[in-house]
C-alpha cells in the first residue's frame, strides 16, 4: 500500500540514494514476510520542538521482531538468519544513507503487529536529529576495519 501524498514539499536529498533506501527497505520485507503479507509506505510531515521533518515509514504485518531483534536491526554483523553470509548490509544502507543528509534511521513494532522502520529527514533549516546514540553507531560502522574487509571481499 502507498499512503504518500502529493503536497510534500521536496527533500533536500539525493534522488538516485533516496530511491536506493527505499529499494533496499522492500527488498528486505520481500525476503523476511510471507507472500501473504502487507506492506505499507508513508510519507508525512512531522512537527517536533526541534523543527519539520519528513518522515518516510515503512511497515508491515508480518510476525514482528524480538526486543534484541530490534536493538540489532541496522548491526550489519547480526546474521538475522542461520546462513553467514546474511548480515544486515541492506539496513545499515539504509541508516546510513538516513544519516548522509542529516536524517535518522529508526524500528519499532508496529501497530499491526509486524515491524516498523521509519526515516526521519529534516526539511526546515533549524530541524536537528543529533543523537549522541546515532553518533556512536555510525563511528562504530565507519571506524570498522573487520566490516570493511568483509565488504570489499564481498562477503
Amino acid at each position: 500500500h502507498n499512503k504518500i501524498g502529493d503536497d510534500l514539499p521536496a527533500l533536500n536529498a539525493s534522488d538516485s540514494l533516496i530511491r536506493k533506501l527505499i529499494e533496499l527497505l522492500i527488498k528486505e520485507e520481500l525476503d523476511v514476510l510471507s507472500a501473504d503479507a502487507e506492506c505499507t509506505i508513508d510519507a508525512q510531515l512531522k512537527e517536533t520542538p526541534k523543527g519539520t521533518f519528513l518522515s518516510l515509514s515503512v511497515s508491515d504485518n508480518g510476525p514482528g521482531l524480538s526486543a534484541e531483534q530490534l536493538r540489532s536491526i541496522f548491526d550489519p554483523f547480526v546474521a538475522r538468519s542461520g546462513d553467514p553470509s546474511d548480515f544486515g548490509i541492506n539496513l545499515m544502507s539504509c541508516y546510513l544513507i538516513a544519516y548522509h543528509h542529516g536524517g535518522k534511521a529508526t524500528v519499532k513494532a508496529s501497530e499491526t503487529g509486524g515491524t516498523q522502520f521509519e526515516f526521519r529527514f529534516p526539511i526546515s533549516q533549524e530541524a536537528s536529529l543529533e543523537d549522541d546514540q546515532h553518533e556512536e553507531f555510525v563511528s562504530r560502522v565507519l571506524m570498522n576495519d573487520i566490516l570493511w574487509e568483509r565488504l570489499l571481499a564481498g562477503a
